[in-house]
């Protein structure tokens, strides 16, 4: 596939068939825009059809039927990059954009998160991919990938789209988390620098396709240092855009550039590196896939390590909601600590079918008012962490807090609180 000023040129049927997206086996048929802007003639000279056709699904289908009665014949096609086309390539990126925040929103660290994001995404895509030829660069990534077995490859084309989506939610979550507050127009430009940081290694992923995972994270990056940038400025992206871009390219090798200043082209390329080292390890773009959790652990050392801000790591794990387990045991501390009679307080996870995590008074303190004995004590027939054989009463002395991680996130947490007492056995 290359993509001229005026049109496209495909090299083969098969290539015509995934850029038109036939397949018959899935029941889809061609999609519209995909006019011939030169005949289309058989090895004989005969015109099968001419300028300007419309091709469809019934029209490919005569041309599979005709090549395999015909296996000497080949073909190749120009297609005219029509307003039609790229209104139909435009929608089917903007397709993939709600398919990946599908796929998050049935995850539920992710289910709020993605809620801001679509709210911003429906409210931005036409600023965010805002001219033509961004639509044929991110389409052509799209288009090598299915055309060389996605399957096998390694899916650098989602991955733009996925960072660009964690940026987008930690740019509207600033608010919320942080004094930041960024604009409309910050969000557009952000989230561009995030869906073209990658594209000069995305764009060799037919060169390295058959390498290592580490040899192409390292070609990947390679690319994006060499291409991205200039890649970007040839898409005519606003010159801030570009300078962002090109400090995402360099932080592999020069991660102290995006610390240096207090501004919003840092920023960007700040919040576009976390959402893309985020995304690589939670999908596995170079390997196994990672927890969350264990990933953000990962971005705080990174801002431990002065690599990246940790204001921003901060605004991602509470979007997703990823510190609930940390705020979670800080209550618990916070509770026992402010307990009048000597930190009795402790967690204990209840077995019975969707019964809360409970908090028992170690001490059996009776007269505390907080205390209550009933029917919700707890009796323990073995020693649990740190709790004796016997039976605890209850505290009620909850935070709203607590209340609400128990409300949104009672699995997660009792899952958790389990495990420590187990460890602490």
């Amino acid at each position: 596939m290359i993509v001229g000023p005026e049109n496209i040129e495909i090299e083969s049927l098969d290539e015509l068939v995934s850029f038109t997206w036939y397949k018959p086996k899935v029941n889809r048929s061609v999609a519209e825009g995909f006019s011939l802007a030169e005949n289309l003639s058989n090895p004989k000279g005969a015109i099968l059809y001419p300028k300007g056709t419309e091709l469809n699904t019934e029209k490919i289908e005569r041309l599979i039927k005709l090549r395999d009665n015909n296996s000497d014949w080949k073909f190749s096609f120009s297609i005219e990059k029509s307003e039609k086309l790229n209104n139909t390539l435009r929608e089917r990126i903007f397709s993939d954009f709600k398919r990946f925040i599908a796929s998050k929103e049935s995850r539920t660290e992710f289910r709020k998160f993605m809620e801001k994001v679509t709210n911003i995404f429906e409210k931005y895509k036409n600023e965010i991919v805002n001219n033509i030829e961004m639509i044929y660069t991110l389409y052509k990534i799209r288009f090598i990938e299915e055309m060389n077995n996605p399957e096998k490859m390694t899916p650098f084309y989602n991955h733009l789209i996925n960072t660009c989506l964690f940026m987008m939610g930690i740019l509207g979550n600033c608010v919320k988390y942080t004094d930041r507050k960024f604009r409309s127009e910050d969000i557009i430009k952000g989230a561009q620098v995030a869906l073209l940081s990658g594209i000069g290694g995305a764009n060799l992923i037919e060169i390295f396709a058959a390498s290592s995972y580490e040899e192409q994270k390292i070609r990947f990056e390679e690319g994006n240092k060499n291409s991205s940038a200039a890649m970007a400025s040839n898409l005519d992206m606003e010159p801030d855009v570009i300078e962002a871009i090109k400090l995402c390219s360099d932080y592999p090798n020069k991660r102290e550039n995006i610390l240096d200043k207090d501004d919003n082209v840092s920023d960007y390329a700040n919040i576009a590196v976390i959402a893309s080292i985020f995304n690589a390890r939670i999908s596995g773009l170079y390997g196994d896939p990672a927890a969350p959790k264990n990933v953000v652990d990962n971005l705080y050392i990174l801002s431990q390590n002065n690599e990246v801000k940790k204001l921003f790591v901060n605004v991602l794990a509470k979007s997703i909601k990823l510190g609930y387990l940390f705020d979670f045991y800080y209550e618990i501390e916070k509770l026992s600590k402010a307990c009048p009679y000597g930190k009795h307080g402790r967690p204990y996870p209840m077995t019975g079918f969707k019964s809360p995590v409970i908090y028992v008074c170690r001490g059996n303190v009776a007269k505390c008012r907080h205390y209550v004995s009933s029917s919700k004590s707890v009796t323990l027939f073995k020693k649990t962490g740190d709790l004796e054989v016997g039976g605890y009463g209850r505290c009620e002395w909850i935070s709203n807090e607590l209340i609400k991680f128990y409300d949104e996130f009672y699995e997660q947490i009792k899952e958790d609180t389990l495990s420590k007492q187990t460890s602490d056995e």
